[in-house]
């Protein structure tokens, strides 16, 4: 059996093993994703904020939407882990009938090594409003798992050589999220530490001080407390 026949093999079995509670956090995340991209552009929702976050010399645009979404630009991630296509560029693998995927990801080496999960999820990009009009994304905490791709078809040794820098990349990317969660580094390049950290404060105080004297706080800055 080569390396491709069992890493399929091996696929078929996680997507077997995935708990209903997990399917079915999959399938609302997919259905979220086709609404928005189907929904009028008033429901899209907007990049409140946005930054780019640099790891050695790889460059990825971020955003946090108005709705609390932590996202990755698709085309910021093609151009760092894929042909340099573009994120707007979407192609079903020749060897499958699953759904298409995003370029980063769109080459029969991988295709054995994406588990259904991760399929699913990027299946429909998250759609939003950026600069300059309509953006696609892939939720951050997805970004991990993209990598781990990579590296998978790396230790498989099925990797073409110029592909190996690719992966090269994402073991890059990984030894960072190692240390410090995908979601705190979309925050602090966007700048939403701040605004979060003020938040959270504001949700302390309403729990611990009393109604009476919630007033009373605004005469404080946020540093005091």
């Amino acid at each position: 059996m080569t390396a491709r026949e069992r890493a399929s093999k091996a696929a078929k079995a996680r997507a077997k093993s995935l708990t209903p509670e997990r399917r079915r956090e999959i399938a609302k995340r997919a259905a979220r994703a086709r609404h928005a991209a189907a929904s009028p552009k008033k429901d899209i929702p907007r990049a409140e904020h946005t930054g780019t976050l640099e790891i050695g010399d790889i460059v990825l645009q971020c955003a946090v939407l108005q709705n609390q979404m932590r996202v990755f630009s698709e085309a910021s991630i093609s151009r760092e882990l894929g042909r340099g296509t573009g994120g707007m560029t979407r192609r079903p693998l020749a060897s499958s009938n699953e759904p298409a995927m995003p370029a980063f990801l769109a080459d029969a080496a991988l295709e054995p090594f994406v588990p259904a999960s991760l399929r699913l999820a990027l299946s429909e990009p998250v759609v939003f409003r950026g600069r300059g009009g309509q953006r696609r994304g892939v939720e951050a905490f997805l970004l991990p798992e993209i990598c781990e791709v990579w590296l998978k078809a790396r230790d498989a040794g099925i990797l073409q050589p110029q592909q190996r820098q690719i992966a090269k990349k994402a073991d890059e990317l990984m030894r960072a999220l190692a240390h410090t969660g995908t979601p705190e580094l979309v925050d602090a390049a966007t700048g939403y530490q701040r605004i979060r950290d003020r938040h959270d404060l504001h949700r302390i105080l309403d729990a611990y001080i009393g109604e009476a004297l919630l007033p009373w706080t605004k005469l404080f800055p946020d540093d005091f407390f």
